[in-house]
């Protein structure tokens, strides 16, 4: 069975560069390290009305390509499941949007 590449998100500030993979996780915050951050939550129901019961808390969380197995490792150590996203171009889109937000937030460029 032939599978999709995983989606690659490739940032560039100033002559700092970084590769990262979209993973999918029910796994606690206090499971990350190594540069990895969060872009979407829905581990609380009450945090976001768009979450879907149906797939279960779980939140959308970017990892530095290095350090992929690791993380892997390390949730699977208290149980817990990790998804690498596969290339999609409506992922993509959404990815980006969701940085250009949280850049938007930091720099206080928000309208």
């Amino acid at each position: 069975m032939k599978t999709n590449p995983a989606l690659k998100i490739r940032v560039k500030i100033g002559e700092t560069e970084k590769t990262y993979v979209l993973v999918k996780t029910n796994a606690p915050l206090e499971y990350d390290s190594f540069g990895s951050f969060t872009i979407k939550d829905y581990l609380d129901l009450e945090k976001s009305v768009k979450h879907s019961w149906r797939e279960g808390p779980h939140r959308y969380t970017l990892i530095p390509v290095e350090h992929l197995p690791y993380h892997e490792g390390r949730y699977a150590s208290g149980l817990y499941s990790s998804e690498v996203q596969e290339e999609n171009a409506n992922i993509r889109n959404w990815v980006e949007e969701m940085l250009w937000e949280r850049i938007s937030r930091i720099s206080g460029t928000e309208d």
